[in-house]
């Protein structure tokens, strides 16, 4: 896999052959990311830099392809990221989205 800025998550999941052993339920985590990356590109569709990426995705990951296909939306505003990290082990690592983030 070759850097790439910025680096993020999808990038990760999709891209980088570690991406499949770091997520404890990979595709879980796989239909939630592309899920939400369909929602965001529903809110901002001029977004060239998400288009990119969404492009990017598609031609690097029949995977994210096939589940970009789905046409699910979801917006997780909370919620559990479950890690395995090579050195030490199992995480589980909460998030929330900061309010105002997303319009009501």
């Amino acid at each position: 896999m070759q850097p790439h800025e910025p680096v993020n998550f999808a990038r990760f999941l999709f891209l980088d052959p570690r991406g499949k052993t770091a997520y404890r339920h990979w595709n879980d985590s796989a239909e939630q990311i592309v899920a939400l990356l369909r929602a965001e590109s529903g809110r901002v569709p001029a977004d060239r830099a998400l288009r990119g990426l969404i492009e990017e995705l598609s031609n690097g990951s029949s995977e994210f392809a096939a589940l970009w296909e789905a046409h699910d939306v979801r917006i997780h505003l909370a919620g559990n990221k479950l890690f395995h990290h090579p050195d030490v082990g199992d995480l589980d690592l909460g998030y929330e989205v900061a309010s105002g983030r997303y319009p009501e």
